[in-house]
């Protein structure tokens, strides 16, 4: 897997790098994000050796994966700074003393994990309120040739299934979104994938936002 080679502040205390896989032929993506006192490593890729070093002075808490195709290199950063690994319970039986994650009961304060089923298997997605910032693993994507799109229909588990999950994740109106694969959204980030989808106009649903699959 290659190793990106710059690491990217790209709001205060949240640290995006990158990097082009031949093999996936896309833009794999990673973020720390802080919170109180440490920080979560999200789906982590490599980094240039003179990069990483720098995480040396940070205080991280945990790798967290987003579903289960993101171990890429979870171990590594595992083994380099001592960081439990978190992920979907029954996911990732490679990986040694993985901790589970459960939707819905998260293990860091603050933080919410919400499943998002059709996408990839075990998806899920990691919001931080007080932040108004969700993690993204593969259901939502932004890269640049292809710009803001739900995941691909034939790498979904169920399309439609995902359709409806992100709809009524994106009603939770956070204004900033990171992904796994693509660019930030810094602004009106909710909105902007709810369009995706035709999420946001009101119905008779009690949290307000119409459900479409």
């Amino acid at each position: 897997m290659a190793s990106a080679l710059q690491l990217h502040e790209i709001l205060p205390e949240i640290f995006e790098w990158s990097a082009y896989s031949p093999q996936h032929r896309c833009e794999l993506t990673s973020h720390a994000v802080r919170h109180d006192r440490d920080f979560l490593v999200f789906d982590p890729i490599p980094l240039s050796a003179d990069v990483l070093d720098r995480f040396l002075s940070v205080p991280l808490s945990a790798v967290v994966l987003t579903n289960d195709n993101h171990e890429r290199a979870a171990v590594e950063w595992s083994e380099r700074f001592m960081l439990p690994v978190y992920g979907a319970a029954g996911s990732h039986k490679q990986i040694r003393n993985l901790r589970e994650v459960r939707p819905g009961s998260s293990p860091f304060s603050g933080w919410e994990v919400h499943s998002l089923p059709g996408g990839a298997p075990n998806e899920s997605a990691w919001l931080l309120p007080e932040r108004s910032l969700a993690v993204f693993g593969d259901a939502v994507v932004n890269l640049r040739e292809r710009q803001l799109e739900l995941l691909p229909a034939k790498y979904c588990e169920d399309a439609a299934r995902l359709h409806a999950s992100v709809a009524h994740f994106a009603c939770r109106h956070f204004e900033r979104a990171v992904f796994a694969h693509g660019t930030p959204l810094l602004t009106d980030a909710a909105a902007k994938i709810a369009a995706l989808i035709d999420c946001g106009a009101p119905h008779s649903g009690p949290d307000g936002c119409k459900t479409r699959v």
